[in-house]
């Protein structure tokens, strides 16, 4: 990790440009432009590089963010008069095949700290299991205060279908700190939807580090974390989507960054050479990100990252307009797209670092290339949260009565008014309700002449 707050390594880039809005599904302002790409730390830009299709490094690094947020301990930063850790909420939509895939990718950066808290969590419990009984202490064997402890299950990647006291045992046994990773939103949906399962609240509380505590019913054991740190990354389709969040009311919708894709109409590329590489190089990378882990972990104290004073002013300057321009309903949300720009920063800043490492208790000092960039990349979520906000929101879609539904299916793209009454007239469709349904439900090409809407 490179210490930021040696002068010779600060960096002092232009401010990151986003472009304006020109039309169509995505505009240019709603999509990671290249120039938040070029400002990555390095460890994270060469990661981007690797895949082709634009949309593929969009889901990467969003999905990334997600994960790595989660992956550094021991690392907290000062806002609104506490101190927190930089753990993200991350949610990519996109239609069915819409080109989530790359997300997967996201995880593996995860994967090794994960499979070696797993590996030491499995070694210690066959340990437990070959003590002598006489000297465990579990739900079945209570002795005194100097009996072997049942080894924490330890993992980085908690499972989304887990139940609520499952939950918050696994964020127990891990220091208070986990992510939940979910190619399909509708699995953490489905789990939120059982009551023995619903850790709703757990998921609000965790975002800002606020206590969460529970009674166990069985054995009357009582469990608290003062400050728990929870990282989410979720990916679905729209649809999905409000089976997890089903109104702008729910409190999670403020928490996630939201991301929009579009595919692409082409058929990708599957047998490209470079996708070969994928695996022995996303695996190095986690190797590199697993020593870094286990690091931060073991240090005494915390490294406490700081924005600079004019930093500071840049920031309050950008979300006193940002709130100014947002419609009132929007206001939770860019209270906390605040709090997130503040830990992408802090999660930047960190990548930057990684190749010296800090001494235990050090100030970490933001990059102004990293500041710079968190905020070009929140005025693109903030968009996307827009969209999201919009979708959410949009009014219920009137019904269309069975026999005009059966009469659209059965009109062809294009005909002509006497073309229409025939096929209404072998349904048993009357004339005149015909003829008002071409003219309110179809684009009239020309006198006579109707086409389906697009």
């Amino acid at each position: 990790m490179r210490n930021p707050t040696n002068s010779g390594a600060m960096v002092h880039p232009k401010s990151i440009r986003i472009a304006e809005n020109t039309g169509g599904w995505v505009l240019p302002s709603e999509t990671i432009t290249q120039e938040v790409f070029n400002n990555l730390p390095e460890l994270l830009r060469n990661a981007c590089s690797q895949f082709i299709e634009p949309i593929e490094k969009e889901v990467f690094l969003v999905g990334a963010l997600g994960v790595l947020s989660g992956c550094m301990p021991n690392y907290i930063g000062h806002y609104d008069g506490k101190w927190v850790t930089p753990h993200l909420y991350t949610y990519i939509l996109a239609p069915f095949g819409g080109g989530k895939g790359t997300m997967t990718y996201a995880r593996k950066l995860g994967e090794g700290i994960h499979i070696s808290k797993v590996s030491k969590s499995e070694f210690a419990l066959m340990m437990f299991k070959q003590a002598p009984k006489s000297s465990k202490s579990d739900k079945t064997d209570k002795t005194d205060s100097a009996s072997v402890v049942r080894p924490p299950n330890e993992m980085l990647f908690i499972p989304a279908n887990s139940s609520k006291t499952a939950m918050i045992e696994a964020l127990s046994d891990n220091k208070g700190s986990g992510i939940i990773f979910e190619t399909e939103g509708d699995t953490l949906a489905d789990a939120l939807k059982q009551d023995y399962a619903s850790y709703s609240d757990v998921l609000r509380k965790a975002f800002h580090h606020e206590p969460i505590a529970y009674l166990r019913r069985q054995d009357k054991e009582y469990k608290e974390l003062n400050s728990p740190g929870l990282a989410v990354v979720l990916s679905s389709t729209y649809g999905q989507l409000l089976s997890l969040i089903p109104s702008s009311e729910n409190g999670l919708f403020s928490r996630f960054i939201f991301y929009c894709i579009k595919p692409k109409k082409d058929f990708k590329n599957v047998f490209a050479p470079n996708m070969e590489r994928y695996e022995a190089y996303f695996k190095g990378i986690s190797r590199k990100i697993e020593q870094d882990y286990f690091y931060l972990e073991k240090l005494d104290d915390p490294i406490k990252f700081r924005l600079t004073s004019s930093q500071q002013e840049r920031f309050m300057h950008h979300f006193t307009k940002a709130k100014e321009e947002s419609i009132d309903q929007l206001n939770g949300s860019i209270n906390r797209l605040g709090i997130i720009c503040f830990r992408l920063a802090m999660i930047f800043t960190m990548l930057r670092s990684h190749e010296d490492l800090l001494g235990p208790g050090q100030d970490m000092i933001c990059f102004d290339q990293d500041f710079e960039n968190a905020i070009a990349l929140i005025g693109i979520l903030k968009i996307n949260a827009e969209r999201v906000y919009d979708y959410i929101n949009r009014p219920p879609a009137k019904q269309m009565p069975e026999d005009m539904q059966k009469l659209y299916d059965a009109l062809p793209d294009q005909f002509t008014t006497a073309e229409g009454l025939k096929v209404a007239a072998d349904m048993g469709i009357e004339e005149r309700r015909a003829e008002r349904y071409f003219s309110t439900k179809f684009t009239k090409v020309s006198h006579g002449n109707y086409a389906k809407r697009k």
